[in-house]
């Protein structure tokens, strides 16, 4: 009985730990100190989000954008 309530124990645990680990993320690119895209990205994992809002970097015609998770 107590192998059966420690294993329950285990997988509840390593349940919400993982459930903790997304949240929602928001992208932000900026060029000059000002904002020029914003993006919603949904609940995720932060590397995840963090791969996702890396894309919307871009150099064009010597313009950076840098974006920024929040």
């Amino acid at each position: 009985m107590m192998k059966k309530a420690f294993f329950m124990i285990i997988v509840v645990l390593g349940v919400v730990s993982l459930a903790s680990c997304t949240k929602e993320y928001h992208c932000t690119c900026t060029y000059n100190n000002n904002v020029v895209y914003s993006v919603d990205l949904g609940v995720q994992y932060q590397n995840t989000a963090q791969t996702a809002c890396s894309r919307y970097d871009s150099t064009l015609k010597g313009i950076i954008w840098n974006c920024t998770l929040h």
